[in-house]
């Protein structure tokens, strides 16, 4: 895949998911949980395919790799964080664990690209929360 080529996909699915968090945000903040875990799934499915139950019973590390690109790593950390809060939300149980996972994915983006301070700021972010 050419470089540009694999920018446009890559801009285009970044997109397409803080699409899919900013309405899963206001279900949740609603109180609409099913909705918002509906939203949320699906955002999973459209970066995971298949793969999408796989990935919520890896580890970070092997996840990452399987990504392959510190982008989709970065766009994981934040399907997780909103998976915790809304989680936390319905009063459900796991939050913790998926902070902690979410922080995980984002240092392994800001591993792959320590130039990039958009990474480095999403594992801040992700730390505030733990």
């Amino acid at each position: 895949m050419s470089s540009s080529i694999r920018e446009d996909y890559l801009l285009r699915m970044i997109e397409k998911t803080a699409k899919a968090v900013a309405q899963m945000i206001g279900f949740r903040k609603s109180g609409d949980f099913t909705a918002a875990r509906a939203v949320l799934d699906a955002a999973y499915a459209s970066l995971l395919g298949p793969d999408a139950l796989l990935f919520s019973r890896m580890d970070p590390e092997t996840g990452a790799r399987l990504l392959g690109e510190p982008e989709k790593m970065a766009v994981m950390a934040d399907l997780i964080h909103e998976d915790a809060e809304l989680r936390r939300a319905a009063q459900e149980g796991g939050a913790p664990d998926l902070d902690r996972k979410a922080l995980a994915y984002a240092r392994l983006a800001a591993e792959a690209r320590p130039e990039e301070a958009e990474y480095t700021r999403l594992v801040e972010r992700m730390k505030s929360h733990i």
